[in-house]
């Protein structure tokens, strides 16, 4: 089980399924690439930025020693995994020819305003602006329910959402 994560919501999937696995887990910063011929099943968590699996390139990079493998991508997102973008965000990262064998599990992850970075909050002061613009103008309530989000925790996490990856993973 190898991840990557920033705020915490991938780690968190991650360990949920090393626990229910008993798979060995890895921070992908600190993994050496040479120790994949050792796993038969290879599970890989990301999050998504601007609409793209931020640790996708790992498959990539790693295809030759992989394709002999059963691998699988989980990547944590804020939209609902049921949103037609998530077609977009599978379909951005890797070759169909390497997509087409790997397996996808998005899951929901957790944003909280406060704890974003500098440069992160900025990013997202865009949408912020809109939202507040949408709901000043029109009075839309929707607008306003997910402005008042915007400044709060939202942690989307559960445990449940990992069963089908962690029956890929038997």
């Amino acid at each position: 089980m190898l991840y990557g994560s920033k705020y915490g919501s991938t780690k968190r999937y991650a360990a949920w399924i090393t626990e229910q696995t008993g798979a060995d887990l890895f921070d992908l910063s600190e993994f050496d690439p040479s120790r994949l011929e050792d796993y038969p099943v290879i599970l890989l968590g990301s999050p998504v930025y601007f609409g793209r699996i931020r640790h996708i390139g790992f498959i990539k990079r790693h295809w030759k020693v992989l394709e002999r493998k059963k691998v699988a991508v989980f990547y944590v997102t804020g939209i609902p995994t049921d949103d037609v973008r998530q077609e977009r965000i599978v379909r951005k990262g890797l070759p169909d020819r390497i997509r087409e064998r790997v397996a996808y599990y998005p899951l929901r992850g957790a944003f909280d305003y406060r704890r974003l970075h500098c440069i992160d909050k900025l990013l997202m002061s865009w949408p912020r602006v809109r939202l507040y613009a949408k709901w000043r103008i029109r009075r839309d309530p929707a607008a306003r329910q997910l402005l008042d989000r915007f400044l709060s925790l939202q942690d989307w996490t559960t445990e449940e959402a990992i069963v089908p990856i962690t029956s890929f993973a038997r």
